[in-house]
């Protein structure tokens, strides 16, 4: 064997089943649901971060986004 050990073929055949259940959503609603989970909050996004499917309204993400702007008070540009 080299430096790297090689690994048995029962550890390889349990990773192998592994990988069929762990390959993300498959079904619509968990493909939407997982489309934001790195979004943090999508200030500075230059695209319309509405999501139509989930009922939102681009007029209500820039309301909000106004709504924050004049509370906090930011010194630059989001």
């Amino acid at each position: 064997m080299s430096l790297i050990e090689m690994r048995s073929k029962e550890a390889a055949a349990a990773s192998r089943a592994n990988s069929l259940e762990s390959t993300g959503p498959t079904t619509a609603s968990g493909k939407l649901r997982s489309r934001t989970n790195a979004l943090a909050h999508g200030m500075r996004a230059e695209a319309g971060l509405a999501l139509p499917e989930l009922h939102e309204r681009a007029e209500d993400l820039e309301a909000l986004k106004m709504e924050f702007w004049n509370k906090f008070q930011p010194r630059d540009d989001f």
